[in-house]
């Protein structure tokens, strides 16, 4: 049976970390911090269990911050020696992290520095988003800084720990309200040399795509001039939002405009998908020759209420053939996943050439059950 993702912090994981505190200083009272740490485990999801690891060091480590924090910083594992009999590393950091977040908010300096180790063993961008909301200014002063740091991971913090929509983290609505403040960071990190550093930029890109879409199109369309490989990849996948939407501005920047077709046939395998297997369909067109594209599809899934719900997917991008001619084939697997739920009966499937709705047909979907 495949392990689960909560188990990262399983009660073993738990005591490696206690001993860890242990080492660095003897009067720490592992039993307790374990006990604490432990309780409810089995019954609890990821974040619960991490967030019962919080609770605990707040109970057992020194009610002096600045002790607390010290103990931390010196229990992690060195940046190259990153394994469990070395220290603190992986997805331990993260209720590390967010104890130094909630509790270390007066002791500025301090805290982010101890952050700042921590994102090299895993990540503080959870952490990170406490002092953003509470010292806005001194942390975007500091993650300036940060922004030329040596390492990759803490040149990352800077965009990831930023992010207005970070899953799983604080939203930072003054920055989803507002998200020129940090617009000077991402113009630092664009043409970063790790791929790790500029994925983010990306992501954080679109995450301002998805509330000020004029504003990230005004900023990133100068970044198109003389763009090499890794930024024109950072821009593609910065737009992928507004390219699903079928923003015509975006779509232009990538030098997919909308285009004039003809001859546009859209067919399906079978009309009756029945719920495990996939739903299989074959696009042919006339186009403007040599003409760049991209392609996308939508499904329309039909909700409990009876109405539909659409879902765009990448399909494929290229040019036009010499004769202007394009063939396409796609099979969509319509099978169990955790983040939809399926019901029977119609549902609509479309295409979308550079954004635009250029064909539609419905299927019928069947085998649903109830349980």
């Amino acid at each position: 049976m495949a392990a689960l993702f909560k188990d990262v912090f399983l009660p073993a994981r738990i005591k490696l970390l206690g001993k860890h505190l242990l080492r660095v200083n003897g009067a720490f009272d592992y039993t307790r911090f374990v006990r604490i740490a432990s309780e409810g485990n089995a019954q609890q999801e990821l974040l619960q269990r991490s967030e019962q690891i919080v609770h605990a060091l707040h109970e057992t480590l020194p009610k002096d911050f600045t002790q607390g924090a010290v103990m931390l910083r010196n229990a992690l594992a060195p940046q190259d020696k990153l394994h469990d009999d070395a220290g603190i590393h992986g997805w331990l950091i993260v209720p590390c992290a967010e104890y130094i977040g909630r509790h270390g908010v007066e002791h500025f300096a301090l805290a982010m520095d101890v952050l700042k180790a921590m994102t090299s063993r895993f990540s503080s961008e959870l952490a990170i988003r406490h002092f953003l909301i509470r010292e806005p200014e001194k942390s975007l002063a500091l993650l300036q800084h940060w922004a030329l740091d040596e390492n990759h991971h803490v040149r990352r913090l800077v965009s990831e720990g930023s992010r207005p929509r970070l899953p799983w983290a604080m939203a930072l609505n003054h920055f989803k309200k507002d998200p020129r403040p940090v617009l000077p960071l991402l113009e630092l990190l664009k043409d970063d040399n790790e791929e790790y550093v500029r994925r983010s930029v990306a992501n954080h890109l679109n995450d301002i795509s998805k509330d000020h879409p004029e504003l990230l199109l005004d900023v990133i369309e100068p970044w198109f001039k003389n763009a090499d490989k890794n930024r024109q990849r950072l821009l593609r996948h910065a737009l992928r939002t507004l390219i699903k939407q079928g923003n015509q501005r975006a779509l232009g920047l990538l030098g997919a405009a909308e285009l004039p077709v003809k001859n546009v046939q859209l067919s399906l395998t079978r009309k009756t998908v029945q719920y495990g297997n996939a739903l299989e369909f074959e696009l042919s067109l006339q186009g403007p020759a040599g003409k760049d594209f991209i392609l996308d599809y939508g499904i329309h899934f039909k909700k409990a209420n009876g109405s539909q719900a659409l879902k765009v997917f990448k399909w494929k991008k290229g040019k036009f053939a010499e004769n202007g001619a394009l063939n396409a084939q796609r099979s969509h697997a319509i099978r169990p996943i955790t983040t939809r739920v399926y019901y029977n009966g119609a549902q609509l499937l479309d295409i979308r050439l550079n954004g635009k709705v250029i064909a539609q047909a419905e299927f019928e979907l069947k085998g649903v059950t109830s349980d």
